[in-house]
């Protein structure tokens, strides 16, 4: 007997064959503009603790936060859906 998840990967395989570039869109769409979530409230009031700014890249706009004083000692914490060199080496020389 087939699982569900064997029988899924089976379709996406089969349909990723018949029309490459259709599963490509799709994946790029899906990628790309992720599921808003909503903010938990102790994530929202460790948010509003921060310094907020806004980082220009070609046409987006980075939300940026920090918390504490700048050091010596810093960390840095990058997520993206497709993370770029790039993108990083601009943040690094923002801060």
């Amino acid at each position: 007997m087939m699982t569900l998840q064997r029988l899924t990967k089976l379709a996406i395989k089969f349909i990723s064959i018949a029309w490459p570039t259709f599963v490509a869109n799709l994946a790029y769409n899906t990628l790309t503009n992720p599921k808003v979530k909503k903010v938990r409230p102790h994530e929202m009031r460790m948010l509003n603790k921060a310094q907020k700014e806004r980082v220009k890249f070609r046409h987006f706009e980075i939300q940026t936060y920090k918390w504490g004083k700048k050091t010596n000692k810093n960390f840095y914490s990058f997520m993206a859906w497709k993370a770029k060199l790039e993108i990083s080496q601009i943040l690094l020389k923002h801060f």
